[in-house]
This record gives C-alpha cells, structure tokens and sequence, in this order.
C-alpha cells in the first residue's frame, strides 16, 4: 500500500492535510498527487523500490536516484527554473523517501508551481524553442557525471529482439507478435547506425531526459522544467537533437510532420548558450532512438508478464507497443531529413 498524504506531510514537515487528490497523467498510469496542507501545495509522487525476486532493481533505483539528485541540487542551485525538491527525511535515496515499515514503497515532494503544461498552454513556438535551448545547454554545462550501468539507456543486442519476439508471437495475441516484429525490424534497421554513434560517442552527462510539451510548464512569471526524477545520461548534442524534433513535431511519438521553425531556433540557442554540440547528420538521433528501443523494450517486458505490474500498467504498457509499432519505423525513415536542420 503506497504512503498516505498524512504519512508524507508528517514525514516531510509539510502540515496537516487539507486536500489530497490525483493528478493526471495523460494516458498513462496516474501515481502523482496534489497535496494541499497548512504549509501550502504539493506534488507528490510515489514509485517502490525493487520487488522480492529482483533485488537487483533495488539497487538500480538506488544508485539511479542519488544521480538524479546530484542533477536536479546543482540545476536548482544554478538557477534553472524548476519546482523546488523538497528534502526527504532519513531513511532516503536521494530526494525519495524510503521508510523501512512500507514494504519498499517510496514517495518524494515537489513544490507545487501554479501554471499549465505546452500541450494545453500556448507558446509562440520560437520563443519556446529558444527559452529550451539554452536551458539544455545550461543543463549540460553542469557536467554532472553518471554511473553508466544506472543512468544510461540499454543497448539490446538483437539476439534479445529475436527471443522477446519470438516470446511475443508464442501468446495468445497476434496483435503483440506482430507490434513485436515491427519494432525488430526497427532495431535491426538502426543498429548500425547506433553501432556507428556509439564508437565515437563523447563522455555521458546527466541530461533532463524528457523535455516534452508535457513537462513544460507556463506559469505567470515564464516557463519552467518540470518531472526531473526520469533523468538520464546522454549525450547533450544528442539531447538537444533529440527534444529539438520532439518539440516539432505534432506527435513526438513519431516525431513526423512537424516545424522546422523549431529546430533551427533551438539548436541555435543551444549553441549560441555554451552547449557542446555533434557531427549534424543522423547520428545526433542515436540517444533518440537508443531512448526509444529502450523503452520499447520494457513495455514488451510488462506486456509479456516478465514485470510485476499492475493490470492498468500492463495494458498502458500493450498500448505503448503497438503505437511503437507504427510509429517507430517512419521514425528512422526520417532522420536523414532532420539531421539537415541541425546544422
């Protein structure tokens, strides 16, 4: 059972209770709150550490969490505008409370900021672009080092596509054996290309990782950067080449049709900001692609029963799948076209 609002707000000092709803997640699972107390509001997000048969998760999230909380300390202490973290009590790992009575539940706190998120908000798009450049170079100007076994994104080889396919196409859905085969061919399609960025591949930093409309918020004194803690290390040019086409396109699912008057502005204001920049060919899309393979490969992990999730999990999860499916190949169709915006 995850930690209350009264066990959060007495553990963080944060008042009495007043209000305690959910706060939506689009179409994935909600496991965010808004909690009003006394002392003000605030977001509070629950997650659990591990599960009993795989340990090896457990420290995972551990060494995963003090990186991000190394990342999201020096960004707010440089000024990035950001929600405030609230410092957890002990027992902790990094900015998540982990109380030794939960049963491995885990819960953090964020500041509340008042404002909506770009999917909702409109923003003049250069002026959005230009704001999220330099804040990405600012982002990895502070050069906060990873762990490379925690913080980076895998790279499946594609004897492991094979068998989770064959898994796949082994259940009682043909729609999961067939979503399964596209993004396989996707993954065999891009490897080279991967295997190609990978050799020359500078030093990894700690980057946002997910700088989409949705974690965007515009609030009565300007944009601010929102869900921190799914940080991950990058590259930063492929970070910036990667959030400069996701904000383009309409949907950054597949990051087709979308405006080149946002990727220019964007990566000119990363540049122009101090954020060290790449070869501009296809291979500034290879964090992209390795990012999205990655949790591809996750989703199918759940869809097949190999995670301990809940039912709604699994069926975000099967939804996730078969959207990569389709996606996903039209996706590296189209990097050649990008890669000449980057320049």
């Amino acid at each position: 059972m995850p930690i209350n609002a009264e066990q959060v707000a007495d553990a963080f000092g944060l008042g009495p209770v007043l209000e305690d709803r959910p706060l939506a997640n689009g179409d994935r699972p909600a496991v965010t709150r808004i909690v009003s107390t006394t002392k003000g509001r605030w977001v509070v997000k629950h997650d659990r550490l591990g599960s009993a048969d795989r340990p090896d998760l457990s420290d995972w999230q551990r060494t995963k969490a003090w990186t991000v909380h190394r990342l999201e300390s020096a960004a707010a202490t440089a000024g990035i505008p950001m929600p405030r973290p609230v410092q957890p009590p002990e027992p902790s790992m990094g900015f998540w409370y982990a109380p030794p009575d939960a049963g491995g539940d885990l819960a953090r706190v964020t500041e509340w900021v008042e404002g909506r998120d770009l999917r909702d908000a409109r923003v003049p798009d250069e002026e959005l672009a230009s704001w999220l450049g330099g804040v990405l170079a600012r982002i990895a100007r502070l050069d906060v080092a990873v762990d490379q076994d925690a913080d980076a994104s895998p790279v499946h080889s594609l004897d492991e596509w094979r068998d989770w396919v064959r898994q796949a196409e082994g259940t009682a859905d043909p729609a999961l054996g067939l979503a399964a085969r596209a993004v396989l061919r996707v993954a065999e399609d891009s490897a080279d290309l991967i295997a190609d960025a990978l050799r020359n591949r500078p030093p990894l930093t700690m980057t946002h990782g997910d700088a989409a409309r949705a974690n965007i918020l515009a609030t009565p004194t300007g944009l601010v950067l929102i869900d921190w803690e799914s940080a991950t290390a990058d590259v930063p040019w492929w970070d910036a080449a990667s959030n400069a086409v996701r904000l383009a396109a309409a949907d950054e699912r597949s990051i087709a049709g979308g405006d080149a008057r946002i990727v220019r502005p964007l990566i000119a204001s990363y540049r122009d900001h101090g954020g060290p920049a790449g070869p501009a060919d296809a291979t500034a899309f290879a964090g992209l692609l390795i990012g999205h393979l990655s949790f591809t490969a996750w989703c199918l992990w759940v869809a097949l029963g190999h995670r301990d999730e809940s039912a709604e999990q699994v069926e975000f999860c099967t939804r996730s799948l078969l959207d990569a499916a389709e996606h996903l190949p039209r996706m590296l169709r189209e990097l050649d076209d990008w890669a000449r915006l980057l320049d």
